[in-house]
């Protein structure tokens, strides 16, 4: 990601970026096969399972969003951002 390469399918999944990789056209289908198996289990358990992993994930979400924040900012008011705009 830093360096502005795309990333192939198998790379996104070997990263965890991805949970699936389908042939092209086949990714519709597959969510909706997911979905399937997501609503044949107890609804309890997927209502705790998500609200689960939002307490984890939202825990460093705040910070997450504020270092963010500071890292745009540093990178907006850097020489090498008015470069980049100057240069078009």
């Amino acid at each position: 990601m830093l360096t502005g390469e795309e990333l192939s399918p198998s790379d996104g999944f070997r990263l965890g970026l991805v949970n699936q990789i389908t042939e092209p056209g086949q990714a519709l289908d597959r969510a909706l096969d997911m979905a399937r198996q997501i609503i044949a289990n107890s609804p309890v358990a997927v209502q705790q399972s998500l609200q689960a992993i939002d307490a984890l994930t939202s825990a460093n979400d705040e910070l997450g969003w504020a270092l963010t924040k500071k890292a745009r900012d540093v990178i907006n008011a850097s020489e090498d951002a008015k470069e980049g705009v100057a240069a078009f």
